[in-house]
């Protein structure tokens, strides 16, 4: 899979993406933003909530932006939490590849998980954190 270095308005849209959002990113980039341009926008503004989303989207776009400079652990482990949320066990697994911390934020990735009736999730976290201590 070859890594992304733009990303569009019109991918953005299809992400329900929100309309602050849409409109903040016409505004400073038009129809199309280098990915390094963005992350670099996002942390300048501290736009953590945008970025973190954005990393939870999906596994080209997160490699895409960990290349541009995007921080993995934005407000702690959010992206972890809601890929958590969704349940979407191949996310999780490419966030921690890429440096997520299990460990930020008192577990609450495994919390969300459980929350949210995706046990196998929470057991795949669960193993994960008890193999580091």
């Amino acid at each position: 899979m070859k890594l992304k270095k733009y990303i569009t308005l019109k991918e953005l849209e299809k992400m329900n993406a929100n309309e602050d959002e849409l409109g903040l990113f016409l505004d400073r980039f038009g129809k199309k933003a280098l990915l390094s341009e963005l992350v670099k926008f996002l942390h300048d503004t501290d736009n953590d909530k945008w970025e973190s989303w954005l990393l939870a989207e999906n596994p080209n776009l997160t490699k895409s932006l960990m290349r541009a400079g995007a921080n993995i652990n934005v407000t702690k482990d959010r992206p972890l939490r809601l890929v958590a949320t969704y349940g979407d066990i191949g996310m999780v697994k490419i966030l921690l590849e890429l440096g997520a911390n299990l460990d930020m934020g008192n577990n609450t990735a495994l919390r969300h998980a459980e929350s949210m009736g995706h046990f196998e999730l929470a057991k795949f976290l669960k193993k994960r954190m008890n193999k580091k201590k």
